[in-house]
């Protein structure tokens, strides 16, 4: 529990936010600390969800929301010379603010250009995170175009061009349809790899043991010619002089 400047919170120290009578019998749901690092829109979602189940009213999401900040967030808020009576509203407000992605849209978007698919990266993982930064550079506003530049980061993240090509010919329409396509292309294509080299490999068994036969059979013609040298010669020093 972060014990902060009871002046600063507007809460007790070694405290938390009042809980109402409601809440007093089950277990409440916390908010996680929040330092700035992460996006804050998904946050504020989490932010949100726990609202929701802990049936906290406006004020109370306030105070839990003002008790979650630490590090350069909760300064970037008690800078505000009004944060104490900040609604939750104007505290979101405030740390969209600091903190959205708005200022920050072009270097996720140049994240997402240079993104590539690391060595035994699953295509699922890959996707999920080209989706991450089309979200927190372009939006959540999911259209054609959003779609559009989102299938285009994603072939080039593959970094595969024959792959990328196939993918394109199969004219998919949205980023889920593109993974689609590219886990069966590229299963199909490893296999076809696969195939390739063991075909590879047996014309080289064959033409080692082909090599192996060649050698076999000098060696016996040339014992064959070496018997019949020597029986000639035999032949030679036993002939009778007349």
């Amino acid at each position: 529990m972060y014990k902060g400047d009871a002046a600063q919170a507007q809460l007790p120290a070694d405290s938390e936010p009042d809980k109402p009578a409601a809440q007093s019998a089950k277990n409440v749901m916390r908010p996680k600390e929040f330092d700035g690092k992460e996006p804050i829109n998904s946050y504020l979602a989490h932010v949100r969800v726990c609202a929701e189940f802990n049936k906290w009213t406006e004020e109370e999401k306030g105070s839990w929301l003002k008790w979650s900040l630490k590090d350069r967030a909760r300064q970037a808020l008690w800078d505000e010379s009004s944060s104490s009576s900040m609604s939750f509203a104007e505290l979101e407000k405030t740390l969209r603010s600091g903190f959205g992605s708005e200022h920050q849209r072009e270097i996720y978007k140049m994240e997402l250009e240079g993104r590539r698919r690391r060595p035994n990266e699953f295509l699922s993982d890959l996707m999920q995170d080209v989706r991450r930064l089309m979200v927190l550079g372009y939006g959540n506003e999911q259209g054609p175009m959003w779609e559009s530049v989102a299938i285009k980061c994603f072939l080039s993240a593959l970094d595969d061009p024959h792959l990328a090509v196939e993918i394109r010919k199969q004219r998919p329409y949205t980023l889920d349809a593109t993974y689609q396509e590219s886990l069966l292309l590229d299963g199909c294509y490893r296999t076809g790899q696969g195939e390739r080299g063991d075909g590879d490999s047996g014309k080289k068994k064959e033409q080692a043991r082909s090599t192996r036969v060649d050698k076999g059979q000098s060696r016996q013609e040339r014992g064959w010619q070496r018997e019949v040298l020597a029986a000639q010669q035999s032949t030679t020093c036993t002939r009778p002089h007349l």
